[in-house]
């Protein structure tokens, strides 16, 4: 996953991956990784999904380490519907609905509302209580 990271940093850094903005101005975010989980992170555009595909192929190409396409998803903020699945198909992995779970945790969820938070206070509390 290091060497991906570093794959993907690269990518960025020559204008094929567009990431995502953190509200502050200041800091972009492309990935999050955790294990041999990833999840990609850009704006959305035709070209930037299909850069981070070339990217998962060239990826494979140098490790040797396949990515399950059928068991990815693709999401969109603010996008079509069936622009997602349109491009989800030319992919061949799943157009994602929000909130998913990542590492058991809901993404895309109202984090304001107190009972959205509940799942992530029944994870960390036994890492707190022991």
């Amino acid at each position: 996953m290091e060497y991906f990271s570093f794959q993907i940093n690269q990518t960025v850094s020559v204008n094929l991956i567009e990431p995502i903005t953190i509200p502050n101005g200041e800091s972009n975010l492309s990935h999050l990784s955790f294990a041999d989980d990833a999840v990609l992170l850009g704006i959305w555009s035709g070209n930037n999904v299909l850069n981070m595909a070339r990217l998962l192929r060239c990826f494979h190409m140098v490790s040797g380490l396949k990515v399950n396409l059928s068991k990815c998803s693709l999401y969109g903020i603010n996008v079509e519907e069936s622009e997602l699945i349109t491009m989800a198909s030319r992919l061949h992995c799943k157009a994602g609905k929000f909130p998913y779970s990542y590492l058991g945790l809901r993404v895309g969820e109202n984090m304001s509302m107190v009972n959205s938070w509940r799942l992530v206070v029944d994870i960390l509390n036994p890492v707190f209580l022991n």
